[in-house]
């Protein structure tokens, strides 16, 4: 195993800072340019109209199981475009923007996020690897459809992922560097994390696990040359939540001080609905409302590029086996473990986003794949060189429906029939749906849609279809306003996981449109079937709106 730290500087500084630098702009443009034609996701909407109303109002309470500060970031734009009022109407025609600029500017606010994380985790990398390894880490992270997917959206999966990355990187510059500027800078960085996401908080035994473990494999760690852990145990809960204590301070002010409450009533609600209420769940053609504890696994293996996997594989075979870096292991491993062992039991089963956290870490310890004497040989430079070749095709293939990604083993065509919500079908194909029947001359649809955006924006008049949410429902009966669909051709356009019934008690109320050939399929997410004259269609469609 070759030791970063006597590996010769393979590139010039100039060559190395612009690989770097090419492989983030070429990323930025894959995700920025995609994030221009999806629609707004499911919770998208909700999200910014909350971050606008803290802003504006300082109220918390709306939307309080996730914590505030991606949503005050994204909403800054909105504020700053002049839009008046203590709620914001995305769709409201008296705004001073349209609803696509609006949730163009707020994506690209919380998207800067993705080249900077991209930056430090080079950097780590680099420092854990050397300049290759550190290259290898970045290019599997620039290119990773799933990331790419979260980062250009209004939701706090990528803010969790980025935040407790960063905390995770500051904990181990904190164990290098046993100072109080240290500590800050790493209680500043948990802060931020905790106040993304509620799931940040398996931080703490997972810094707690690293430090416990750590005294076992300890080599020339300042911090684990002081304090051993196994006698001095009860640091290994002091020093986590000294941490978290302290990170306390930057999770009060995005709450404004005051609204600090909000946060643990928050707490409260998201641990009620994670192992309490559950959420309806779609996996391999079953149906769950509680989930089951392979879900993620199972999300894994099915929306991680191939490549990804068997280098995740190989690094986790080296980190096992090579001592010399075993103390560095634990910070990328642990609160990988910790993760999914939570998730293992999260009765909210609904997408890949919920473990998301995990990928950056994976892809710091796929550096480590650099070290590998055998990469000094032609023929496994021809082979790695294929490999990523391989793994960057997955973005540029998919692009730029990254939401609807699956690997080779399933193909986003199919994925439907394995898995559902936001590992495929958000509601973001709705403009290309609009664009879809304007170019056909068609003016109205029957429309099963899955997600809160808005048909009639576009000029498409719509004859909704029940999708088993109640609210949902009503909102789209009273948004038909009694249109009647009766054009010929007569399409109905159905949501994928609609389609499924995932959302319905009945998950065979739409199964008879899966006996039909749909006319067209709008990115991975919609099914538009052509119904005219369809005497079955016609009878089963009176028995839904009857």
């Amino acid at each position: 195993m070759t030791d970063p730290q006597e590996q010769s500087q393979p590139f010039s500084r100039r060559t190395e800072a612009g690989l770097v630098a090419a492989i983030l702009v070429i990323s930025a443009v894959l995700g920025i340019s995609s994030m221009m034609l999806d629609g707004p996701t499911f919770d998208e909407p909700v999200y910014l109209m909350a971050g606008y109303e803290y802003l504006r109002t300082g109220n918390f309470e709306f939307n309080s199981e996730h914590p505030p500060l991606w949503k005050e970031l994204a909403a800054i734009p909105i504020l700053l475009s002049g839009v008046k009022g203590e709620r914001f109407n995305p769709w409201a025609a008296s705004n001073p923007i349209d609803m696509p600029t609006a949730f163009f500017r707020s994506r690209l606010v919380l998207f800067l996020l993705f080249p900077i994380t991209g930056l430090i985790l080079y950097l780590w990398a680099k420092q854990c690897w050397g300049v290759r390894g550190g290259l290898m880490s970045l290019f599997f992270y620039a290119f990773s459809p799933n990331l790419l997917a979260f980062a250009r959206l209004v939701t706090p999966d990528f803010p969790v992922a980025a935040f407790s990355f960063l905390a995770t990187w500051a904990f181990w510059l904190f164990c290098q560097r046993l100072t109080w500027r240290s500590f800050v800078w790493a209680s500043v960085a948990l802060g931020l994390a905790m106040t993304s996401r509620y799931t940040a908080l398996l931080l703490l035994p997972s810094f707690g696990l690293i430090l416990l473990l750590s005294s076992r494999v300890s080599d020339k760690d300042h911090l684990w040359e002081k304090y051993p852990f196994m006698t001095h145990w009860w640091l290994v809960m002091v020093i986590p939540m000294a941490m978290a204590g302290s990170g306390l301070v930057v999770v009060a002010l995005c709450y404004g001080i005051t609204g600090l409450p909000t946060y643990f009533r928050g707490l409260g609600k998201f641990f009620s609905h994670a192992t309490q209420s559950g959420h309806s769940a779609f996996l391999l053609g079953q149906y769950s409302e509680t989930g089951w504890w392979y879900y993620f696994f199972v999300v894994l293996f099915l929306k991680t590029p191939l490549p990804a996997l068997v280098a995740f594989v190989v690094s986790t075979g080296i980190a096992v086996k090579n001592r010399h870096h075993r103390n560095i292991n634990l910070f990328l491993f642990i609160p990988v473990l910790v993760l999914l062992t939570a998730a293992s039991v999260n009765k909210v089963n609904l997408g890949i986003r919920l473990i998301l956290p995990i990928l950056p870490l994976a892809c710091v310890a796929i550096g480590q794949l650099a070290l590998l004497p055998q990469l000094r040989s032609r023929m496994a430079q021809v082979f790695l060189a294929l490999g990523l070749l391989w793994y960057a095709s997955s973005a540029t293939r998919i692009h730029p429906h990254y939401i609807s990604y699956f690997n080779e083993i399933v193909g986003p065509e199919e994925g439907y029939n394995y898995l559902s919500d936001s590992n495929l079908d958000w509601g973001q194909d709705l403009p290309r749906l609009a664009l879809y029947l304007k170019e056909q001359g068609v003016e109205g649809i029957l429309l099963a849609y899955y997600g809160l955006d808005s048909i009639q924006y576009y000029g498409v008049k719509a004859q909704y279809l029940p999708i088993g949410d109640r609210h949902q429902d009503e909102n789209a009966r009273s948004r038909s306003q009694g249109y009647i669909c009766g054009e010929r051709p007569r399409l109905l356009a159905i949501s994928a996981t609609v389609l499924k019934g995932v959302t319905l008690d009945n998950h065979q109320t739409y199964k008879w449109l899966e006996e039909m050939k749909p006319v067209r399929r709008i990115g991975y997410s919609i099914f538009v079937f052509d119904i005219t004259d369809n005497e079955r269609a016609s009878a089963e469609l009176a028995k839904l709106l009857e």
